[in-house]
């Protein structure tokens, strides 16, 4: 609707309005005159606003002026202005109430504001001669009783005569007359007729009241207005309905005698029924929902009020876009130097002197033998190492489509010896949408110092949520949580901490802020001191981030390992633990004193706050054994079970457990130089592990000897590994299979003796695996955790509210 107000158009060019805008009438009196004579004046046309409201009577959209685009104030055609006539009338008609009795004076709801509804005033009477503007104006003048009432919905013709002005209000010379079907009629006497709207179709459509009902003053009149009106013969009524229509040009006597005749009930009737009629019009032009306006449309919808509520669209499916693989690398381990509070960045004692820990990385071309950019960064962004340079991103963005022959059209690059003692990240970028396939690890080794030992890592990638298990804060054991934000936003992260006792209530868990590239290193035991067996659950929001805890053993004066503890599989009903290396009881050191925790032993962590029934299935090399102790345990809620796995024979095994809840779970592996009391040891652990599927690059550590260990809890399996040469020659592929309830072990020296990395696809039934590195000549030991296999494209769900 146009904003713009009727009091902004010309004041000598006023038209009337409908019964709503009637309503807001004079405050004196109704039907007396300036000199207190009966009569029913004309009351100033005053100018709406439009702009208060779009909705007219009974809530229903007002009339578009024809011809007139919204805020353009421009006129129409003259059918289009009969057109709002016929409205406009319509709308005036439906203020009238159909059902209720005609009383004498003015019919119901035609009170105007602050009046009292269940007053009427009586009309004259039907010797009295006409009122107000009845008395001048012939044409005003009511119907004589033979007249034929009007029941066509034609409109009137529009005038041609401009606005007069009168003294008490601007008057229309043009005034158009009242259809006799439009007046309220009693027994005894008839209010004057309102004049129906005629509008010029010349002028523009400027909003004004209607003349009213005269009304008389005379209390006999009033006593005459408060009877009911005398119920009327039927033959009466179509006697009277069918009577010939009076020539507006007929003298005023006989205007003045068909007063009271027009009161009649066929008047009635056939106001009812033209009332009808006009609803149905409206209701037709209403459902049609379209008003033509100057050459355009506009929607019914658009001119009611806009629903509040939301409109939920559905879920859909999303493509994001693939972006770079992002893979980080622990530091090498440090020795932490005297005590430190809870949540601050502990100090470290120098390293050792024969330390190694060189880094290793791998990126695999596409099917077109394309290698993406690829590089080794130190977390502050320095190059370390460049693989490849980066392809033009319109280009990489092609795909290059897939290889009959599998893998034997692609390519890789590797960069060994890496040597950066701090975090280290690898970035590849993507090709054909896809992310690119690429591995990294980290491995250490040192013969002197508090942290002899071997330990070795697979470059993880940053995530929201990580479990880690095996922890140990007790006397001569540090557990050193570090964290990493490789990422260009920043990350806040929250830590919960369950021991053999319960959750640890410490101050500095929650909240810790990781701006970009920033790292921070906490020390365990002050936050859960003393506790043999802790897991930590590493939340983040904002960013991704690292997560690695740093382990090490002191046995008194001997070193008794260091290791890296992963993150393992989320939690769930459901967890597989493989490559849990069980040494010959001949070659162990005696589980005592400080060597009591120098052991292999299964942690269940059980988060929940009921406790856990435990299912447990022991799969070694020849297949499925008995686990120690029994297959049926209970892990206590918000706590540590942990569960000795040393009565095992010798070899390498996987543990299935079924739970009751949903808990993660991890194990430890130790490896003895010798049999003897103070004999050196190490340590490794072995986190839960998610089914494998394909496109996994493993990248073994380049210290130690790696072998894959494979297991599946179910049926037969296959998997299919694909070496990699250092020089980046992609060799043929092996395959396994896997037989139910047995732990399978490939040594990657079987593949090639220059194998840099592995490929790894499998079918069939769900396969769980790791890596075992070991020391040659010594007893270093590491276990690895198979990356996840590339995410390629992703498709997310999205739920859209309009």
């Amino acid at each position: 609707m146009s904003k713009k107000t009727r009091d902004q158009s010309d004041p000598e060019r006023e038209e009337p309005l409908g019964r709503d805008a009637r309503r807001g009438g004079d405050d004196s009196e109704p039907g007396r005159g300036p000199e207190g004579r009966d009569e029913s004046p004309v009351p100033a046309p005053g100018p709406v606003d439009r702009t208060e409201s779009d909705a007219g009577p009974q809530g229903l959209p007002r009339p578009v002026p024809a011809g007139a685009v919204a805020g353009s104030g421009g006129t129409g055609a003259a059918d289009d202005d009969a057109h709002r006539r016929d409205l406009e009338e319509a709308l005036a008609a439906l203020g009238d109430d159909d059902e209720a009795p005609a009383t004498d004076g003015v019919p119901n709801g035609d009170a105007g504001e602050g009046a009292d509804p269940g007053h009427r005033d009586a009309a004259p009477s039907a010797g009295d001669p006409p009122q107000g503007a009845a008395a001048d104006r012939p044409d005003l003048a009511p119907a004589p009783p033979d007249a034929e009432p009007e029941t066509s919905d034609r409109a009137p013709e529009p005038s041609d005569r401009a606005p007069e002005p009168s003294e008490e209000a601007p008057a229309s010379s043009d005034a158009p007359t009242q259809p006799a079907s439009a007046a309220a009629a009693s027994s005894t006497t008839s209010p004057e007729p309102t004049p129906e709207p005629t509008l010029a179709a010349s002028e523009p459509q400027t909003a004004e009241p209607e003349t009213r009902e005269s009304r008389a003053a005379e209390p006999e009149a009033s006593k005459a207005a408060s009877e009911p009106a005398p119920e009327r013969a039927p033959d009466a009524a179509r006697h009277e309905a069918a009577a010939p229509k009076a020539a507006p040009e007929a003298e005023a006597p006989r205007r003045s005698a068909a007063v009271a005749g027009t009161a009649t009930a066929g008047s009635r009737r056939a106001q009812r029924e033209k009332r009808r009629r006009t609803r149905r019009l409206i209701a037709a032009a209403v459902g049609a929902g379209l008003v033509i306006v100057a050459g355009g449309g506009v929607t019914a919808a658009s001119l009611l009020p806009t629903p509040n509520a939301a409109v939920d669209l559905g879920v859909t499916q999303a493509t994001v876009p693939a972006g770079d693989t992002v893979l980080s690398c622990a530091p090498e381990p440090r020795i932490v130097e005297g005590t430190t509070a809870e949540g601050s960045d502990p100090q470290f004692a120098p390293e050792s002197e024969t330390a190694s820990s060189p880094i290793r990385a791998t990126v695999v071309s596409d099917a077109a033998q394309r290698l993406p950019g690829a590089a080794v960064s130190a977390l502050g962004g320095d190059v370390l190492q460049q693989l490849a340079e980066r392809i033009p991103e319109d280009q990489a963005a092609e795909a290059s489509g897939s290889s009959a022959e599998g893998y034997t059209g692609q390519t890789a690059e590797t960069a060994s010896g890496v040597d950066h003692p701090g975090w280290a990240v690898l970035r590849a970028q993507p090709l054909g949408g896809l992310k690119s396939l690429a591995g990294m690890s980290r491995s250490f080794n040192a013969n002197d110092g508090d942290l002899a030992g071997y330990a070795a890592t697979t470059c993880q990638a940053p995530s929201n949520d990580q479990w880690i298990t095996g922890v140990s804060t007790q006397v001569g054991r540090t557990g050193l949580l570090t964290l990493a934000n490789p990422s260009e936003s920043a990350a806040t992260v929250d830590l919960e901490l369950i021991g053999t006792t319960g959750r640890a209530d410490a101050a500095n868990l929650r909240g810790i802020v990781l701006a970009p590239g920033e790292t921070r290193s906490i020390v365990l035991a002050g936050m859960i001191p003393d506790d043999p067996a802790v897991s930590v659950h590493v939340t983040s929001t904002g960013a991704a981030v690292n997560a690695v805890v740093q382990q090490s053993v002191l046995r008194g004066l001997t070193p008794g390992g260091v290791d890296y503890l992963h993150s393992g599989a989320s939690a769930g009903r459901q967890q597989t633990v493989p490559g849990i290396v069980v040494q010959a009881p001949e070659d162990r050191a005696p589980a005592e004193g400080d060597y009591a925790d120098a052991v292999p032993q299964l942690q269940v962590a059980n988060p929940s706050t009921v406790d856990a029934e435990l299912n447990l299935r022991v799969f070694g090399p020849s297949g499925e054994v008995e686990m120690p102790g029994g297959a049926t345990v209970t892990a206590a809620a918000d706590s540590v079970t942990g569960l000795s796995l040393a009565e095992l024979p010798e070899g390498t095994y996987t543990v299935a457990i079924q739970s009751s809840e949903s808990v993660v779970a991890g194990a430890r592996s130790v490896r003895a130089g010798s049999g003897e009391d103070g004999a050196p040891t190490d340590f490794a652990w072995a986190p839960s592990a998610a089914r494998l599927a394909n496109q996994h690059v493993m990248v073994p550590p380049q210290l130690g000897d790696t072998a894959l260990v494979l297991a599946s809890a179910g049926g037969e399996s296959t998997v299919e590994v694909r070496p990699i040469a250092a020089d980046g020659t992609i060799g043929e592929a092996r395959t396994i299979e896997i037989q139910p309830t047995r732990t399978e072990t490939l040594a990657l020296d079987d593949l090639g003796e220059d194998t840099a990395a592995v490929l790894i696809d499998s079918a069939g039934e769900p396969v769980y695996a790791a890596q075992r590195s070991l020391t040659d000549g010594g007893h270093g030991i590491s276990v690895l955790p198979v990356p996840p296999p590339s995410e390629g494209q992703r498709n997310i769900a999205v739920d859209i509210v309009h």
